[in-house]
Parts: structure tokens; C-alpha cells; sequence
């Protein structure tokens, strides 16, 4: 970013020149301005042409109108005026207005030029096209042009107007009608070029990641033809906007100047932004940013993957292959998807560049990580052959095989014992999902691989929105895209839909967050979840976009990591080498889930019902010392003083780990039998269970501590168990005839001696309800009148006989009779309370009784 209106500390104007047109005064009396020429060729006729509007201008006329006449128009400054300096970057600030350019558009080019006036054309860059202005409006445009090589001079400027055919290339619809603007014109006017400081802003950590045995050190340069004035301030903020660094830097005259290293104070886990600022006589000048992350890995050069994470590369947007390994090795990514064929006519096939990719390929192999190919469009060739209306991937591979064999040749014939898998189409490719051709394509494929390599094996995408297809594909396995529609916790019951199917899910693949329905925070969390839910129904490998940023400007490439990053490293580090374990019951709205390692879990938690500060928690985990946020971020456990554990849930997932496990599956054998108690008994009769799942005998007592006005009998129980033994215990429950519908609660607190003493506190839920009756309730307002409406279904085979009682605070008992109530039949009664306004807050409650019967159903109705 930067101001238009500078001046530096020592008094130079960095402004190189002003294009502003009014050159009569000059003694220009041509038609057109000094120094600039119209582009000669095919696509720009002679009869398209520019010059002076006398009448039309930004602060004043004139200014430089081009007129299409329905093509192409250019003109080229070829004067001397723009002689550029080493070592500094440029801004070319200028304003476009246009009229009748619906189609084509208005664009200004900016590029460095040599000794001789010829473009350096890797150098240029173009301004944001503009269309049709609205109301005439003027449009400020900017190019920053970023120094050039040594041989550069002088900066040379291109004006053009280009018909749609130009400015939007690419691919069209079939029937595509391209349409040009016969009469389009456009203005251009006061076109500044500026002089800026050249700025860096780097790291020598590859991807920008640094793990816990590096240093966060960020390397700044900052050189100028005039220093004189310039401050320089660098802030590094976390991925909420906190800033965690701040510092005025001096800088040193000079033409190459030495990188001023930047050593960061301790930081914990996660992604930064860091924005370097430059400015004189309060003006910006310049501002770079860089994005970096903060990562604890157990052992940032162990080569071994997890076999839980792949990564599947882009075709296009592509980081050097020494950054991609250290960033797949820091992730400690299992599995890597790479594409055979890119599907797109401006990026090659991967054997097109096979030089770059091999070391990438054996270093990857030489850690052991999965390889897999992934054919994520037509051949390259054939996508450029076809024009503007390439065929999609299915068209191509049902159509005759001279087309395709000899491109899937130069492919597998040279890497077939580097892929482990093939793939049909990219992960979320919606258009290979579900087609009917899918079958005759994979067989076709696989009969021309087999001539190549041995028993090939070939996987196709799918969506875990679709049913599963009984027929299937005859493919080896499906990759599911798990995305946003479905919910995390109905991902296991999707799957298991799969399995009954007996489809080969051999992976997953996870889409990164891109849904706006969420604010950023919140697409994370359910992002997070979405990894653990899914690794925990069973999926072995989780693929995942590659989670970073590529950015080029000139030869440079930076690459950044993402949120998604920090938060799959996180994942990786504490999950990622364990197995699904159990699915632990703590409080209602928690989610608690179990990864066993060895004789440790790892939980992973989060409470949806819990407020803004939290919700606190006290456990019982064994050696557990730390919880993990899905940051990376660690923070000690407090313990009680009978050793117990306090943990603080929130909506965020946070991971426990070095959990004994034998704890976490003692809480899953204990259970009462049956959870659903009928309303109307004075006495249930229920039966409790525990087992010992550790590997010793295990004494001690428990006892039961349930809702208030109830009775358990016995209260207390002794017990010693052997390992494997399951105790059975007779319980009498009863409670009050106004007890309300819905669950409740049974804590059982015990101590325990095993290897040592053991203090915990185990919820066990049952529901009160009425096993022939369905019923609900309703209030709300219409004016200042509560209405109350209660709903009953008989689930019985009677005819019943009710009375429907509500009970109001402060107000007389309304009743309502409902007889002759069939087998099945559902009736809402309405209830009407005037000025109900004072009953907010509090609740109205709903009686249902038997009448000459034993049934009897309670329900409290919130007034909201």
C-alpha cells in the first residue's frame, strides 16, 4: 500500500514523472501525445486509434482517449523520461475512465526496459481491468512494479483496450457467444510513476515454518537511492490480531544493503503475520507481509509419516520441491497425491517436468511416504488442442484409446514403481462422482495399465452426500469427500452406510474451510472436528489440500503456511499415529473421543454447551500433565487435591494426552440397566455394572449420588475385581410423582486402588419419561397473550382416557380433557394466558394423568 502524494526526509520528490497530457503548452500540436506509438500487428488495426480529448480530463482536460472501433487498441511510451535506479521498487498510479466497454475493458501495463528501449516482458504487470464506469466516474488504477534485473533502465507503460477474447481467457461454454464493443472508449489521465524504497521481508526457514529446534528469525532489507527520513517498523501479530512483537528498525545507506536479521522472542504455536511498514513524513511507502508458523514437532527431521495424513499437491501453484518436502516432512504427511495429468492447458503434465519433481518423488520414498498419481483432468496436450471447448476427464477416457494411450504411457511407464495408486479425477471433482460412464472408464484404463505395470490399482473420488452405488465402479477403492454438508457427528453413521455396502473407502479427503456461512474462527473448529470425527469412525488416511500459500512476483516464489497448517500439525503430532478408541460419555453436550496408543489415549473434547469463558470440569486422567488447544498451544492441568484433573472445555476442541487408558474404558463399562424409567412407580428396579479392564485387581467403593429427591438403595457398594471380572449389583431408584421428563443424572464417585489410588467421578445418565405417551410442549406469544400448546401421541395399542393439566405460576390451573384416544393418535391442545409478559424467564408446567389408569407424564415448558 502506499500514498501518492510523498516527499522524502531529505526533500527529493520521489515522484519519477507525471503524465498528465497537457502538452500544448509544450508546443505539441499533433493529435497525439509525445512519445507514445500505437501497437502494430494482426490483433490491433490501424483504424483503432488514440489521441487527445480536449474536453475530458481527471483534474483538468485533456487527457489520452483510445477508441476500439470493435477491436483492439494499445499505445506504448517509448520516451526518456522514466529512468529508473538500482536497488528500488516503483508505483505507477494512474485514472481510467470509460464509456460503452460492457464487454472489453481498459487496462495499463507497467514493465522495465533496457539500454535500448526493449521490454524486459518478464518484468510486466497489469493494472485491475475496468469496465463499464458507472456515471462516467473516474477509476483509480495501480500497478506495483517490484525492481528490475541489472540490465533494466527505464520503465515503459502500455495503455490498451482489449475485447473480452483478450482480458478473459480461457475455456468457454459451448455456444459461447464472444461479444465485442464496437464503440468503446476510454479515457486516461494523470498517470504518476513513483519511486519507492525496495523492501524484503524473508525467513531462511523453507515454507516459512519453523519447528521447535529453529529460531524465529525474520530477515528485513530496506534500500533507497536517499534513506534519509524513512522509518521502518516491524509487527508480528498471531492469527487473532494480538501483537506479540513490535520494534523501530534503523536501516543502513547503501545500494545492497545486508538483510538486518530479526530475531523473535519465544513464541507459542500457531500461525503469525508478519507486516513490515515503511514510511517518511507520515506517508507510507511501502508495506510487505508475511505469513509464518510456529510448530512443536517431537522430531522435525524424523522422516517417518503418519499414515493418518496425505497431502494432495495442485497442478498449478506450485512451491519448489525442496520447500514442498521440509513442509510434508514438518506435517509428517504418510501419503502424498501428486497430478499424472493437470486437466489444464497452461500447466504441464507432471512428465513435462519430471526433472523438478524426481527428488521430490525419491525423497519421498525414501521416508516411506505413500505415493499416489492422481489424474486430475485431459492430458495437458489434449486440453490445449481443444481450444476454447476442452472435453472433461470422463469424455476424454470413453472415447477412443489412440487419443489417450500414448499420454497415459508417457506416464505410467516410467513411474509405475513410484505410484502406489491411481486416481481417476481430483478429490471433490463432482463431475466423476456419480457418472454413469465411470465403470467402462476404470475398466478401460486398467486394461491398458496392465500391459504397463502390474496388477495397477485405481481408485476413483466419491461424496459421502451420495448414497452408496450397489453396483460400484470396479475401482480399487473410493476417496470420500467429507465436506461441510454433513455434520461432523453424522460422519461415522454416513460411513458405516458405506460398509454395509461393502464399498472399498481406502481414504477420505477433507476440504479446507472455504464456507462463508461461518466467521472464520468457527469454520476452524468445525474444520478440526471434521479431521478428528472422521479419522475416528475409522478412515485410515485423511487426504487434504495442500495447506499453503504460493505467491510470485518476478523469479521469487514465497510460499506460506495456512491456519490449516498449524491446525494439521497439531493433529498429526497428538492423533495422528494413534487408533480409534472409545467414545467417552463426560456431560450432556460434551463430546469426548478416545485414541488409544499402547497403554495411553489421547481424548480430544470440546463442550458446545459451554459459555464464552468455558465450562469446568473435573476428571479424572491418570498421568495426564498438559491440554493442548488445536493450536498447538499447551497449557498445565491443575490438579485437585485428591489428584483429579481440572479441565476448562470450551466450543474449541482441546487434546488430553498420556492419558491411562484403563481409566477411559473403565467409564464405558459402567452402566445402569435399563437407562428408561417410567414415570408413575414409586420403585425401578435397576441393575448396575462394571468390569476391570486393567491389567491388575483393582478394590475400593463407590457411591451413588443422584438428583435431588431421589433414593438409590443400596447408596454405597464395596468391590474388588480381578482383572477382566464384571460386578452386577441390584439397585432400587425411585423418585417423586412430579419428577419432569428428560434425562438425568447419576453421578458415581469412587475410589479405587490399583497401582496406586485412583479418585474419580463418573456421570451415568438415564431418562424419565412414559413409555405409551409422546408428548412436547410449546409456548409463545402472539400480542401480550402466552399461548401453550401440548402435544401427546399414544404409542400405546388402548384407547386412553387423559386429562391435561397447566399449571401457571401465579395464575389458576387451566384443564383440558382428551378421551376416546385412539392407538396412535397424535392431539395438541392450546392453553391461552393473558398478560402473559410476566412469566418470561420462567416456566409453565404440563401435566398428563391417566384417567381411572396408572399413566403419567410431567413436562416443564420454558417462556422465552
Amino acid at each position: 500500500m502506499c500514498s501518492v502524494a510523498w516527499a522524502d526526509g531529505g526533500g527529493a520528490d520521489r515522484q519519477v514523472h507525471h503524465f498528465d497530457f497537457d502538452e500544448r503548452a509544450a508546443g505539441n500540436l499533433e493529435p497525439v501525445p509525445m512519445f507514445w506509438a500505437p501497437m502494430a500487428g494482426a490483433a490491433f488495426p490501424r483504424f483503432a486509434v488514440g489521441g487527445f480529448d480536449e474536453t475530458v480530463g481527471h483534474d483538468a482536460p485533456p487527457s489520452f482517449r483510445l477508441d476500439s472501433e470493435g477491436r483492439n487498441v494499445a499505445y506504448r511510451y517509448r520516451g526518456d523520461a522514466t529512468a529508473t535506479q538500482l536497488n528500488c521498487d516503483y508505483l505507477v498510479v494512474g485514472w481510467i475512465r470509460t464509456a460503452q466497454l460492457d464487454d472489453g475493458r481498459a487496462v495499463l501495463s507497467a514493465y522495465h526496459l533496457d539500454r535500448d528501449q526493449r521490454p524486459i516482458t518478464e518484468t510486466q504487470r497489469f493494472s485491475a481491468p475496468v469496465g463499464e464506469s458507472r456515471d462516467g466516474a473516474w477509476q483509480e488504477i495501480r500497478v506495483a512494479l517490484p525492481g528490475g534485473p541489472p540490465r533494466a533502465r527505464a520503465i515503459g507503460l502500455t495503455l490498451w483496450i482489449v475485447q473480452e477474447d483478450v482480458w478473459r481467457p480461457g475455456p468457454r461454454p459451448k455456444r459461447y457467444i464472444a461479444m465485442h464493443n464496437i464503440h468503446g472508449r476510454a479515457w486516461f489521465d494523470d498517470i504518476r510513476i513513483y519511486r519507492l524504497p525496495r523492501v524484503t521481508l524473508a525467513t531462511d526457514a523453507p515454507g516459512n515454518a519453523f519447528p521447535a529446534d529453529r529460531p524465529v528469525v525474520l530477515n528485513v532489507t530496506v534500500s533507497d537511492a536517499d534513506t534519509r527520513g524513512i522509518g521502518v517498523r516491524l509487527q508480528v501479530a498471531d492469527a487473532d490480531g494480538r501483537v506479540v512483537f513490535g520494534d523501530d528498525l534503523t536501516i543502513q545507506p547503501g545500494e545492497s544493503p545486508a538483510p538486518i536479521p530479526i530475531r523473535l522472542p519465544d513464541i507459542d504455536d500457531g500461525l503469525y503475520r508478519a507486516t513490515l511498514h515503511v514510511s517518511a513524513a507520515g506517508e507510507t511507502l511501502a508495506e510487505r507481509t508475511l505469513d509464518f508458523a510456529r510448530v512443536s514437532s517431537a522430531d522435525p527431521n524424523d522422516d517417518d509419516g503418519v499414515r493418518a495424513l496425505g497431502i494432495v499437491l495442485e497442478s498449478g501453484g506450485r512451491s519448489p520441491a525442496d520447500t514442498e518436502l521440509r513442509l510434508l516432512r514438518v506435517l509428517r504427511a504418510g501419503a502424498v497425491r501428486i497430478p499424472v495429468w493437470s486437466g489444464r492447458g497452461d500447466v504441464p503434465d507432471l512428465i513435462d517436468y519430471s526433472r523438478e519433481t524426481d527428488q521430490l518423488l525419491h525423497e519421498l520414498l525414501r521416508a516411506r511416504v505413500v505415493v499416489e498419481g492422481v489424474f486430475a483432468g485431459p492430458p495437458a496436450e489434449l486440453t490445449r488442442a481443444a481450444g476454447a471447448y476442452p472435453q472433461s476427464l470422463m469424455s476424454v477416457l470413453d472415447a477412443e484409446k489412440a487419443a489417450w494411450q500414448p499420454h497415459l504411457t508417457r506416464v505410467v511407464a516410467p513411474y509405475a514403481s513410484v505410484f502406489r495408486s491411481w486416481q481417476i479425477g481430483a478429490d471433490g471433482d463432482s463431475a466423476v462422482v456419480g457418472d454413469a460412464r465411470l465403470p467402462r472408464v476404470v475398466q478401460a484404463l486398467r486394461q491398458e495399465m496392465e500391459s504397463l505395470t502390474t496388477a495397477p490399482q485405481i481408485t476413483v473420488p466419491g461424496s459421502i452426500q451420495w448414497a452408496p452405488d450397489g453396483e460400484g465402479t470396479g475401482a480399487d477403492g473410493v476417496c470420500l469427500e467429507v465436506d461441510a454438508a454433513v455434520l461432523p457427528e453424522f460422519i461415522k453413521e454416513h460411513l458405516d452406510a458405506y460398509r454395509e455396502r461393502k464399498v472399498p473407502v481406502s481414504s477420505a479427503f477433507i476440504p479446507l474451510p472455504r464456507d462463508g456461512r461461518m466467521d472464520r474462527g468457527g469454520l476452524l473448529r468445525d474444520w478440526f472436528k471434521r479431521l478428528v470425527f472422521t479419522r475416528h469412525a475409522g478412515i485410515e488416511t485423511l487426504f487434504v489440500s495442500q495447506p499453503w500459500n504460493v505467491r510470485t512476483a518476478g523469479d521469487a516464489v514465497t510460499t506460506e503456511p495456512t491456519e490449516e497448517f498449524v491446525l494439521l500439525h497439531t493433529f498429526v503430532e497428538l492423533v495422528g499415529s494413534a487408533d480409534p478408541g472409545d467414545r467417552v460419555y463426560l456431560a450432556p453436550g460434551v463430546t469426548a473421543l478416545a485414541f488409544d496408543e499402547g497403554e495411553r489415549s489421547v481424548l480430544v473434547m470440546w463442550d458446545d454447551h459451554a459459555g464464552p469463558d468455558g465450562t469446568e470440569y473435573i476428571l479424572q486422567l491418570g498421568g495426564a500433565s498438559r491440554q493442548v488447544d488445536m493450536w498447538g498451544r499447551s497449557t498445565p492441568i491443575e490438579l485437585t487435591d485428591d489428584g483429579r484433573h481440572r479441565i476448562r472445555l470450551s466450543h474449541s476442541p482441546t487434546i488430553v494426552d498420556n492419558v491411562e487408558r484403563w481409566l477411559l474404558a473403565l467409564r464405558t463399562t459402567m452402566n445402569l440397566n435399563p437407562r428408561f424409567l417410567a414415570m408413575g412407580f414409586e420403585r425401578h428396579e435397576v441393575e448396575f455394572t462394571i468390569t476391570n479392564p486393567h491389567e491388575s485387581a483393582v478394590s475400593g467403593e463407590l457411591r451413588f449420588d443422584p438428583p435431588p429427591g431421589w433414593q438409590i438403595r443400596p447408596s454405597r457398594l464395596s468391590l474388588t475385581l480381578a482383572p477382566g471380572q464384571t460386578l452386577v449389583a441390584p439397585l432400587n431408584v425411585s423418585f417423586g410423582r412430579d419428577e419432569t421428563a428428560g434425562p438425568r443424572g447419576i453421578d458415581v464417585s469412587m475410589k479405587l486402588m490399583a497401582d496406586r489410588t485412583y479418585e474419580l467421578t463418573v456421570p451415568l445418565e438415564v431418562t424419565i419419561g412414559e413409555t405409551d405417551l409422546d408428548a412436547w410442549g410449546l409456548a409463545f406469544f402472539v400480542g401480550d397473550r402466552l399461548i401453550v400448546r401440548h402435544g401427546v401421541t399414544n404409542r400405546s395399542n388402548e384407547t386412553l382416557n387423559l386429562r391435561s393439566v397447566a399449571i401457571v405460576p401465579g395464575r389458576s390451573r387451566q384443564y383440558r380433557l382428551i378421551d376416546e384416544f385412539k392407538a396412535g393418535q397424535t392431539i395438541t391442545v392450546e392453553y391461552h394466558v393473558k398478560n402473559g409478559e410476566s412469566l418470561r424467564g420462567r416456566s409453565i408446567r404440563l401435566n398428563l394423568r391417566e384417567i381411572k389408569g396408572p399413566r403419567l407424564h410431567n413436562l416443564d415448558v420454558p417462556v422465552e
